[in-house]
């Protein structure tokens, strides 16, 4: 029975992953490629040694989720792998739109780089590292190259998760309720369906969520709607456009926070809840991290701002994660980020961490 379970659910995410667009672009060679990938891990490890290469990859791993996975054509740097769009009827009207640029595409300078982007800084710091960091060696850039086309490849499965979770546990279900299960079978699959979708009290269970707001659209909109969703929409675009009052009231959403020691619930008003998950999943919940200076004070020094919107760091991971940084840089690397309504700026130097006010 449990084989059936798995293998009614794994058909939903497969499902899933061939309709969602966001999976559109995914590498159909992954898993050839990280075989490769571990074989060059090997030989690094002979040629320089375990602990230098592991070395690097622990640095490299620190800030592999800060990839971006749309780049736009100004202010965040090209994209990774670049596409030739296809031929349009109005391609010479977009055309007449760069006359006069400086460049073959507007805001950009002939050397490709962009003036939006320096004041907007760089989202991708993995790719940052491989294109401006002095202090990498050839096999240390293959380390941070391919983690990083990992990372994209992951991606879309980090921002469809509630999505696909719940598409696979609804199809799990109904594929098993078609199988005229025996009663002792149909009363286990029973158990093991409602174990799957048991709602946590303190995190969001993304087989309950997603699973009860598809069952609430088809019930509202019908099954095509649901089809369509699962076509052209991701975790962020799903809970704001479909989690309900009804919903976040029958499921007891809420959001809570620490006070005076304690956990407390913060907030059950169903609109401040759903923007609470949002801002909770939104990039994936990893911190916005830009690239604002790969020269500070001409020094040769990494700049880095946190794009702050409302959430503050986790102070134990930024420390720890700047050493790593510095690590791929070779010299001291500063990050500005706000603690209290007040910008601060952490600074490590290769030695200690330094907090200071701004």
């Amino acid at each position: 029975l449990q084989n059936k379970l798995v293998a009614a659910h794994v058909l939903g995410h497969c499902d899933f992953f061939k309709n969602n667009w966001r999976f559109a672009g995914t590498s159909r060679k992954m898993v050839g490629a990280m075989a490769a990938f571990a074989n060059r891990i090997r030989h690094y490890e002979q040629d320089f040694g375990r602990a230098k290469v592991e070395r690097t990859l622990d640095a490299a791993l620190a800030i592999q989720e800060h990839v971006d996975p749309f780049p736009s054509r100004c202010g965040r740097g090209p994209a990774s792998n670049p596409r030739k769009p296809e031929a349009g009827p109005y391609d010479d009207l977009w055309a007449l739109d760069s006359l006069g640029k400086k460049g073959p595409e507007s805001g950009q300078d002939p050397e490709g780089g962009s003036d939006q982007a320096k004041q907007e800084g760089q989202r991708d710091l993995m790719r940052f590292m491989l294109e401006r960091s002095r202090a990498l060696a050839p096999w240390q850039k293959d380390v941070v190259s391919t983690l990083r086309e990992e990372m994209l490849y992951f991606r879309p499965q980090m921002e469809t998760k509630i999505m696909n979770e719940g598409w696979a546990s609804l199809w799990h279900a109904r594929i098993l309720r078609d199988m005229d299960l025996a009663q002792d079978e149909a009363l286990e699959f029973a158990k093991m369906h409602a174990a799957v979708l048991q709602p946590s009290r303190t995190s969001l269970n993304p087989y309950h969520l997603g699973f009860k707001i598809l069952e609430d659209v088809e019930r509202r909109f019908g099954r095509q709607k649901i089809f369509e969703i699962r076509q052209i929409d991701t975790d962020v675009s799903f809970i704001r456009n479909y989690l309900t009052k009804k919903l976040v009231e029958e499921l007891d959403l809420y959001l809570f926070r620490k006070a005076n020691g304690a956990w407390q619930v913060s907030e059950k008003r169903w609109e401040q809840v759903r923007d609470g998950i949002i801002a909770q999943i939104a990039n994936c919940g990893i911190p916005y991290i830009l690239a604002m200076d790969d020269d500070f004070d001409q020094r040769g020094e990494l700049y880095l701002k946190h794009s702050y919107e409302g959430i503050e760091m986790d102070t134990q991971h930024l420390t720890r994660t700047l050493p790593q940084l510095f690590h791929l840089w070779g010299r001291a690397v500063h990050l500005e980020t706000v603690e209290d309504e007040q910008p601060v700026v952490y600074t490590f130097d290769g030695k200690d961490t330094v907090r200071e006010l701004v």
